[in-house]
């Protein structure tokens, strides 16, 4: 029997098969009439080839859009969200790190901490006013953080990065920024001009706050881990650091010479405009480094108030 071959499945396959038209009729020309068709295309390669395409045209799973598929499925589950935190890393988040910040236990060791060090150092500090004005948001960020703990507990990384934020404005209260000895001791081995301590300090005004806000904002609104996200806690971050430079401009006008310590321009014109540029600095490098940890935590943060609310449910 003569094999024959579909016209139209010769057609659709010519340009797959890498058998140029013109190679098929001049192959055609020089053959018997019984083997000019059965020549021109072997059996069922025109037939494979236009399955091929057709294939390809539907969209399956070896076909050029399903491999674009299957490669935007790859990506989509290696970036982190709320919605997509591996089991294994959920579970231990949960069982870790979650269940610290649920337990009074984290929150009170660090309060302690930062008490006994606002306590030492209150004693004789290097000008009153100045102490006073450095650990005002010490004192503020303390009751607030204690006051909530139960209704909106944060997870213990930004516990944790918050009693260090604390800690950097007690030391900078006690010495003022000008003249705190780790400063000092970072300019001679920096070969610097300056004490940079302010710069520490204000680089920690971006890097704690950005943590801390981009939890907020997770929690309770829309906004999920992503760019939007993060510019906005990048804005949060520069707002808080102009609220504060507004808060130095007012004191120094109500207080006149007394609040020189307080400001710590140390003789820079520009160190307003550095202040702020440093906190940017610090929240976009909280963001780059902290984001896939935070929001895992906040995963199993988030899992754990759910388990515990559906546990005191009178239906369960």
């Amino acid at each position: 029997m003569t094999a024959t071959c579909d016209p139209v499945a010769t057609i659709v396959a010519r340009d797959a098969t890498g058998c140029p038209s013109d190679h098929r009729r001049a192959r055609r020309d020089t053959l018997p009439d019984s083997q000019s068709v059965a020549g021109a295309c072997p059996p069922n390669q025109g037939f494979a080839a236009s399955i091929a395409v057709a294939a390809d045209a539907a969209g399956g799973p070896n076909s050029l859009g399903g491999q674009k598929r299957a490669a935007r499925f790859k990506r989509a589950r290696k970036t982190p969200s709320l919605s997509r935190v591996p089991a294994a890393d959920s579970t231990a988040a949960t069982t870790g790190s979650a269940r610290a910040a649920a337990s009074p236990r984290l929150p009170l060791a660090l309060l302690a901490i930062v008490a006994l060090a606002l306590l030492a150092s209150g004693i004789a500090p290097f000008d009153r006013l100045t102490w006073c004005l450095e650990v005002f948001p010490v004192l503020l960020a303390a009751p607030l953080l204690a006051l909530t703990w139960r209704r909106f507990p944060l997870t213990s990384l930004a516990y944790v990065l918050v009693a260090l934020h604390a800690l950097v404005l007690i030391l900078g209260g006690r010495y003022t920024y000008a003249e705190v000895p780790l400063g000092y001791w970072l300019r001679d081995a920096l070969g610097l001009e300056r004490n940079p301590y302010d710069r520490i300090g204000h680089f920690a005004q971006g890097f704690v706050p950005a943590i801390v806000a981009r939890e907020i904002l997770v929690r309770t609104s829309p906004l999920r881990p992503g760019a939007w996200l993060a510019f906005l806690v990048a804005c949060v971050c520069v707002a808080i650091s102009a609220l504060y430079e507004f808060i130095e401009w007012w004191t120094a006008l109500a207080t006149g010479e007394a609040a020189d310590a307080f400001l710590g321009t140390q003789g820079d014109v520009w160190d307003t405009q550095w202040d702020m540029f440093t906190c940017l600095c610090g929240a976009v490098v909280a963001l780059l480094l902290l984001s896939r940890v935070h929001t895992r935590r906040i995963a199993a943060l988030t899992a754990l108030d759910s388990t515990r609310a559906s546990t005191a449910s009178p239906g369960s």
